[in-house]
């Protein structure tokens, strides 16, 4: 099944309640909004995954790098990945490229 963003859910299910002229208290529309949007969303996680080129290596370096920034990572995540992404670099020789993008 697809995932949405959180802004595509919003958007599609305020048409939906504007179609529908639904009279919920404001309350019950956001709560129901919200619980449709956590069953719905892409959960905000990024998924580990094998990486057996050192273009792979890089692609996914981007994706993440695209991922973070609009996270709120704790500082136990940041070492996480930074563990992560230090064992590819070393493993495909990107150690100067990876630090020189501030991906370790």
């Amino acid at each position: 099944m697809k995932k949405y963003t959180t802004d595509e859910l919003m958007e599609a299910l305020n048409c939906l309640y504007d179609v529908a002229d639904i009279g919920a208290r404001e309350s019950e529309k956001y709560e129901y909004l919200a619980q449709f949007i956590e069953e719905h969303s892409d959960n905000g996680t990024f998924e580990k995954r094998e990486v057996t080129t050192q273009d792979e290596a890089r692609q996914y370096a981007i994706e993440w790098q695209h991922w973070a920034g609009e996270q709120s990572l704790s500082y136990g995540e940041l070492a996480e990945w930074g563990a992560i992404f230090e064992e590819l670099a070393e493993r495909f020789d990107l150690v100067e490229e990876f630090k020189e993008n501030c991906i370790i």
